[in-house]
């Protein structure tokens, strides 16, 4: 009767640990398209905020001014699904004010506020990440002098 309990018991733990390595496997594989999304759009994001090259400040740019990020796991998307300009102005809080409208290149204050989205594959577990960053414009808008004696 011992043996039979014994065997009834470690069974039961056996059946236990492998329920629990079945959900761990489950779990793992649903976080894995998210995962990958949000590295691809925290890469996107570094991308757009190189300031030379092709990734060079844009003024007035839209959504599809800038190179496409396509440095993804196959069947991933990243592209920027939104642009907000700096009016030049903050608000009663110190944080900045951006507007959806930006006239002509020479209203451009130097500053985008960039929505960058990165899709997964398309099906049941399809997942979408967003980051937002701003781009300043690395070109001197205005002219002063640094603290070393030079102008900007």
């Amino acid at each position: 009767m011992e043996l039979l309990s014994t065997i009834v018991l470690m069974g039961i733990g056996i059946l236990g640990i492998l329920g629990a390595l079945f959900t761990l496997v489950k779990i793992s594989d649903q976080v894995q398209p998210s995962s990958r999304a949000n590295l691809g759009a925290h890469g996107a994001a570094e991308w757009l905020k190189n300031p030379i090259g092709d990734f060079r400040y844009i003024p007035c740019a839209g959504p599809t001014s800038y190179p496409t990020f396509t440095d993804l796991p196959d069947g991933y998307t990243a592209k920027i699904v939104g642009i907000r300009y700096w009016t030049g102005g903050t608000s009663a809080s110190q944080t900045l004010v951006f507007g959806t409208a930006c006239g002509a290149a020479a209203d451009d204050k130097g500053l985008q506020e960039l929505t960058i989205e990165v899709k997964s594959k398309p099906g049941p577990r399809q997942t979408t990440e967003t980051v937002v960053v701003t781009k300043r414009d690395s070109r001197c808008l205005v002219v002063y002098d640094n603290a070393d004696g030079k102008p900007c």
